[in-house]
């Protein structure tokens, strides 16, 4: 298991790519297949959003894995409709703004993107929903595999981008301290999913500068 006492040690050996630390770090080819891993099903649900029109989209493990019931629940706790919030989680907030102030204090990262992001989308959301309900197509079929760090594990694929959605490696010019161990490892499995080339996020980028692993750049 990786954890904040070996993940540098781990990315030093260049273990980045694949199960047996093959690839390259650089841009996915968006004219090939590629998937997407996300921290967070929130922030799926808002890329799917952003995808959906012009690309043909799959879900890894379908789309019901991904629980986008939940954003529409914290859509209507954000509309002051609680008689139709389904998750008795949400419905027990008085409000919505009491959410976000639980989310803040517990650094809930999934319950804090999908509050951004109801508040970004706001009355479009179950329209939203329904759209990607019916335009999805079943994952081989996808030009784009969207999933989560979680569902991800032990599996491979030719090309993976990560997005930036997970938390900073780096606090203060070092390995953030403040992470909790498990988000070591989720990372991990993140960045060793591809078998091909890998295109890291901002917060991958910033821990290969600030620890000087410019040569895993190729």
């Amino acid at each position: 298991v990786i954890n904040r006492s070996n993940f540098f040690s781990e990315t030093k050996k260049k273990k980045l790519n694949g199960l047996n630390g093959q690839g390259e770090i650089s841009k996915v080819d968006q004219s090939k297949k590629y998937t997407l891993l996300h921290r967070t099903n929130s922030v799926l649900f808002f890329n799917a959003v952003g995808l959906y029109k012009n690309h043909k989209i799959g879900f890894l493990g379908g789309l019901k894995k991904y629980n986008f019931d939940l954003i529409l629940d914290t859509y209507w706790l954000y509309k002051g409709l609680k008689s139709l919030i389904r998750d008795s989680y949400i419905k027990s907030f008085d409000n919505f703004h009491e959410m976000e102030q639980f989310a803040e204090a517990t650094r809930d990262i999934e319950l804090q993107n999908r509050s951004l992001i109801v508040r970004k989308l706001n009355d479009s959301i179950p329209i939203l929903i329904d759209d990607i309900v019916i335009n999805h197509v079943d994952e081989q079929d996808a030009d784009i595999l969207l999933s989560t760090a979680h569902s991800s594990n032990g599996l491979e694929w030719d090309q993976v981008k990560l997005v930036d959605d997970f938390p900073s490696l780096v606090l203060d010019n070092d390995i953030n301290i403040m992470l909790p161990e498990d988000e070591f490892n989720l990372y991990y499995v993140a960045i060793t999913r591809t078998k091909n080339r890998l295109e890291p996020n901002g917060n991958l980028l910033e821990f290969i500068r600030v620890f000087k692993l410019d040569e895993l750049l190729g």
